[in-house]
């Protein structure tokens, strides 16, 4: 009995000195954190249907959509097109939507270009937080808040944290 006691007691050991090693990497790592994130978004009309999908009345065209971060960097004001998302089909298909970090950079909107007539506007607030401390705390999508640091989650079907819209 007294063998598997100092047995147990020397395995605590080895797994507190392997967490506390990996805990530090984490905290301590090179890694430079990312200017965006990607959340999974989905939009749908009224009825609930994926506006995403060609076969729904008034869908959007994946042409038309286009993404633009008003952004400052250095104290100067820039808009900077980003064009790295796409749409995922799938059970749930979804716009890459790419919300803005405060790394290096002060977010200011993000315009989601949906049709040449439709143009939504998110934007950030950033509140001291130790869970992801460059993450926008609160994110507002035509200035409804969509996003919740607090409160994340990700959606069954998708790669990332997911928010849905209804247009």
């Amino acid at each position: 009995m007294m063998w598997i006691h100092q047995h147990n007691h020397s395995l605590n050991r080895s797994v507190a000195a392997v967490l506390i090693l990996l805990l530090s990497a984490c905290h301590f790592s090179d890694k430079t954190p990312p200017s965006y994130f990607v959340v999974a978004a989905t939009y749908h009309n009224a009825a609930g249907a994926n506006l995403l999908l060609s076969q729904t009345p008034g869908a959007f065209n994946p042409s038309d959509i286009r993404i633009q971060h008003k952004v400052e960097i250095g104290g100067v004001v820039q808009l900077v097109p980003y064009n790295q998302y796409y749409i995922k089909y799938g059970p749930i298909t979804y716009v890459e939507l790419p919300f803005l970090t405060n790394f290096r950079q002060k977010p200011i909107e993000t315009y989601v270009i949906l049709s040449p007539t439709d143009t939504d506007t998110i934007t950030y607030s950033f509140e001291p937080q130790d869970r992801f401390p460059f993450f926008p705390s609160k994110v507002y999508y035509n200035k409804k808040q969509v996003w919740d640091l607090l409160s994340l989650y990700t959606k069954p079907g998708t790669d990332y944290w997911s928010i849905e819209l209804i247009k």
